[in-house]
């Protein structure tokens, strides 16, 4: 079963991506699929390995039941930055609608 209030919880801990444990940014943050809380991964899984349970809400918890949360911090290699382009400011707009009118 959810937890009543985890949509809420949810919600509000990823605008800030705070652990529900420690209230720290998560720098490797997951989600339990069972309370939809959030946690830094480290912290929950000491927790599980400890109790088997969840802290916030005591229920059965496993490793298996966590989702990772994919953020800009933690998947830096995937970003992929802007290209800037030739038309990228004014000069470069105006050139490109000359070049056009030429054409």
């Amino acid at each position: 079963k959810l937890c009543v209030a985890a949509p809420r919880c949810a919600v509000r801990n990823q605008e800030r991506m705070a652990c529900s444990i420690s209230g720290e940014i998560a720098t490797d943050p997951v989600v339990s699929l069972k309370s939809g809380h959030l946690f830094e991964r480290r912290l929950i899984e000491k927790q599980i390995s400890a109790t088997g349970r969840c802290p916030i809400t005591d229920q059965d918890l496993t490793k298996e039941d966590l989702l990772s949360v994919k953020t800009h911090q933690n998947q830096q290699s995937s970003v992929t930055k802007p290209r800037l382009t030739s038309s990228a400011g004014i000069p470069g707009v105006l050139k490109t609608l000359q070049d056009e009118w030429d054409a």
